[in-house]
């Protein structure tokens, strides 16, 4: 029979820090509400309703299976790390080492009467995020190749376009300070594109270096432009490393 229930609970940290403005969903990612100031949280879900999932900034998503019967959720969010040059192998075993301390964390947060049970009335299963980082390191993987082959197709003379963003600055003055948009990002609908013409290329620094003369800023929305301190206008030379940097070729 549909219907619904109650379920309350308190959202802490592994230092034992209350959590305010946890998010909560469902498994279909309805979101349910989130916690207040000192971490608590009060929701309705249908009966029916087997998983609930608590985000927040900075913190790994927990996954509860929740059981008929559990109607108080206490739960310890795990701080994200970022792991460095380490296999996705290597980050899953860091990962899982993490997650086993969740037993003792949650019985720490009984004794200091944060918590009301020594052990969650729901079930944490931990999730494996190697194929996910396996998927992603495929994709900087095939974007590093076709930058090497953009790199060695350039020729001095060629035209090229670098997409940049604007930040309005608040110095007294009114111009706009420029930044260059990582090699990862797609292709959309760039508010401020130079135009240049290829000077010239190297490898210094095991970079992919292209020196090019400004033709136009004609395509950029943004006024009084500057990038690096110096002012973006037709004439100035600058050089941008393709290694890391988005260049958009003809």
């Amino acid at each position: 029979m549909f219907g619904q229930k109650t379920v309350k609970g308190r959202i802490i940290d592994e230092n034992l820090d209350e959590l305010p403005g946890v998010v909560i969903y469902s498994k279909d990612t309805v979101l349910l509400g989130e916690t207040d100031i000192d971490g608590y949280f009060e929701i309705s879900i249908p009966k029916e309703t087997t998983k609930l999932s608590f985000n927040f900034i900075g913190y790994e998503t927990a996954i509860a299976s929740i059981p008929d019967t559990c109607n108080y959720l206490e739960v310890v969010l795990l701080q994200s790390t970022t792991y460095h040059y380490k296999s996705s192998r290597k980050v899953d075993r860091l990962r899982k080492k993490e997650f086993d301390k969740l037993p003792e964390l949650h019985r720490a947060a009984k004794s200091k009467d944060l918590f009301l049970r020594e052990h969650p009335c729901y079930r944490r299963e931990f999730e494996p995020i190697k194929s996910r980082l396996d998927e992603i390191s495929k994709h900087l993987k095939a974007k590093r190749q076709e930058n090497r082959r953009r790199f060695k197709a350039l020729v001095i003379g060629d035209t090229i376009r670098i997409p940049f963003s604007g930040t309005f600055r608040s110095d007294g003055t009114d111009r706009t300070s420029l930044t260059v948009f990582s090699y990862v990002v797609g292709d959309s609908d760039f508010k401020c594109l130079i135009e240049g013409v290829v000077l010239d290329k190297n490898k210094r620094k095991n970079g992919y270096n292209i020196v090019y003369r400004i033709t136009s800023t004609n395509l950029c929305k943004y006024d009084s432009i500057i990038y690096n301190g110096r002012d973006v206008v037709p004439g100035e030379v600058l050089t941008h490393n393709m290694k890391y940097f988005k260049i958009l070729t003809k």
